[in-house]
């Protein structure tokens, strides 16, 4: 995929695109993000490993309010399997599987700066309300079946830029991330009932918070 778009980018960097970017104008964009985490905890003086994946899916509309400036709104889809090992005082080491559905939605404002006819620099400005939903179920001890369910709601500011190879097709990436969170948590279980609640400030302009996609834009 990623050799595709370098020669989408390459094929159409000399075409004299201009970008759709008028009041009246609509867009429609979108991304896939593929992830896996792994994380190691020492039980009893053994290494335990845990291992999680992502699956995310950010479909968005958009309407320019006036040109340059876009009002809109995305759907953020997730799937997060994982497979570890769950941990009781007699026996340490029973292993576990792990499944997590997410589902956002997030409201965004995003101002576009022209650089030159086909690159502009961005903003965007967009406030996230989510809800999640965790199961993790322990084959050989059912008693240490866990659900979780819990939201999350966000606010954040991120750069980014758009490069048009054509007329109405962008290649974006955002560039990090300042934003502050809320999040909340419940978990039970058979013998288990915890809730927790975390408060963050995040500001990240590693690769890590990067993201990729691909936009549409056309006009009425």
């Amino acid at each position: 995929m990623r050799k595709l778009l370098v020669m989408a980018f390459l094929v159409f960097s000399g075409t004299g695109a201009f970008a759709q970017l008028q009041q009246g104008n609509r867009a429609l964009s979108g991304s896939v993000m593929l992830g896996r985490d792994e994380s190691t905890q020492n039980v009893n003086n053994q290494e335990i490993k845990t291992i999680n994946h992502l699956v995310l899916v950010n479909p968005a509309i958009g309407l320019f309010l006036k040109d340059n400036l876009e009002a809109g709104v995305g759907v953020s889809l997730a799937f997060t399997p994982g497979s570890g090992y769950s941990y009781n005082g007699d026996n340490p080491l029973l292993p576990h599987k792990s499944t997590g559905y997410g589902l956002a939605f997030t409201p965004y404002l995003k101002r576009y700066w022209k650089l030159t006819d086909q690159l502009y620099l961005t903003g965007m400005a967009a406030v996230t309300a989510s809800y999640h939903l965790t199961k993790v179920r322990v084959p050989d001890s059912p008693a240490l079946n866990t659900t979780g369910r819990g939201y999350y709601v966000g606010a954040s500011l991120s750069p980014g830029l758009n490069y048009f190879i054509s007329d109405h097709f962008s290649l974006a990436t955002s560039l990090g991330l300042l934003g502050y969170s809320h999040s909340y948590t419940k978990t039970k279980g058979e013998n288990l009932y915890s809730a927790t609640t975390d408060n963050q400030f995040s500001f990240s302009l590693i690769p890590k918070t990067y993201t990729f996609g691909i936009g549409y834009y056309f006009n009425r």
